[in-house]
């Protein structure tokens, strides 16, 4: 495999794990996930404990905007819009931010999340909890961090 078909092949993945990311991947996954990223593989090789996680790429974002209709539909919100008025910017923005929580998220995306949280769960050895029980519907709304034996266990869930 060659190093161009090896970065094909990492720009086309939904998921990145911290060991995956490095600086060179800000476009991929931004720079908070990025940080995480290099401090994961950089202090853990020392012998700190950093925990593991993953990233949702970008390209997993753009793909939910296309599959969900929404990148036309905010195209139209902005289009008009007077970025000097304040309140304006205020209502275009809660009405995108409405857009983007009530549409259905792309079944394959969705799929690779939660089998990525419960690989996460798996080695923390987190018992899975809501909402990635199966046969329950992936929610778009804030995660509620999951339950380990009555106690909350620290998730950090952050976009930006």
């Amino acid at each position: 495999m060659t190093e161009k078909s090896f970065d094909k092949l990492r720009t086309s993945k939904n998921i990145l794990w911290f060991k995956e990311i490095s600086i060179q991947d800000i476009p991929l996954v931004g720079g908070k996930n990025d940080s995480l990223g290099e401090m994961y593989s950089k202090l853990t090789s020392k012998g700190i404990s950093v925990p593991n996680g993953f990233a949702i790429a970008a390209s997993a974002y753009w793909e939910f905007l296309k599959t969900a209709g929404l990148k036309e539909k905010i195209k139209k919100e902005l289009k008009s819009l007077n970025v000097t008025d304040v309140r304006a910017l205020a209502r275009t923005g809660e009405k995108i931010r409405n857009l983007i929580l009530s549409a259905s998220f792309p079944k394959n995306i969705e799929r690779e999340i939660v089998a990525a949280y419960r690989e996460l769960a798996k080695t923390a050895k987190i018992p899975p909890s809501p909402p990635f029980k199966k046969g329950e519907k992936f929610s778009n709304t804030p995660l509620v961090p999951p339950l380990s034996r009555g106690k909350p266990v620290a998730v950090a869930v952050r976009s930006s």
